[in-house]
């Protein structure tokens, strides 16, 4: 952390990157597999089962209580539209 605060002080420049020497692991060989999903027509393909749910262009919500309280006026909410 206090890396981190000791480059903000020093960066001068909008947009400056400081590289820190620090990675979570000492490969990526775990994004190999992140977000893959099997497919049968491709041995390719890596083996992981991808579980996400589907996306909708429209808002899903966990349950109802949540979709009566979400305010489509929400003045501090993004809603994306679909580019085209």
């Amino acid at each position: 952390m206090s890396d981190t605060l000791a480059a903000l002080e020093h960066m001068t420049a909008a947009g400056t990157i400081v590289d820190l020497p620090y990675q979570w692991q000492s490969s990526d060989d775990w994004k190999d597999s992140v977000m893959r999903p099997k497919t049968q027509s491709d041995p390719s393909t890596s083996a992981h089962s991808d579980n996400r749910v589907e996306r909708y262009g429209t808002p899903q919500y966990q349950n109802d209580e949540d979709q009566r309280m979400a305010d489509p006026a929400c003045p501090t909410c993004v809603f994306l539209e679909a580019m085209e």
